[in-house]
């Protein structure tokens, strides 16, 4: 865990902080487990997250997003807004939901709706290794 110190301007009510981070198969917490390489990552958000200290993180809004490559999907407990090109949007939410709700992606990654008439969504993910060889 890393600490920054930033003095904040007097009045000043409301920061944009803009992190990248390039996950990279081996090199990360995420991928310690084998679950980031070149088709497909896991991503957590405490490894990419800043927030103030000394305020509960129940009470701290972010509206995160997320850019991935191109020709990958994704799934996460998270409520999708928007998409503009590689980056997906996501609704507002505080912090602690946000550290619960991994995004899992990958070039192979399906969503399979189990329930598709019930209005709370139930669903299971798939992702494979590779693209499926048919005869």
């Amino acid at each position: 865990m890393y600490a920054f110190h930033v003095d904040v301007a007097q009045g000043v009510t409301k920061l944009d902080i803009h992190v990248d981070f390039l996950a990279v198969a081996g090199s990360t917490v995420s991928s310690d487990d084998g679950s980031t390489n070149g088709l497909q990552t896991t991503m957590e958000w405490e490894e990419v997250l800043l927030y103030p200290a000394g305020v509960p993180v129940r009470e701290i809004a972010v509206t995160p997003s997320v850019k991935l490559p191109a020709d990958w999907k994704l799934g996460t407990a998270l409520t999708p807004t928007s998409a503009d090109g590689t980056t997906t949007h996501f609704a507002p939410t505080t912090i602690e939901m946000l550290v619960d709700s991994p995004v899992i992606a990958g070039k192979y990654f399906r969503v399979i709706p189990l329930a598709p008439d019930v209005t709370r969504s139930t669903f299971s993910t798939l992702l494979q290794m590779r693209q499926r060889i048919s005869n």
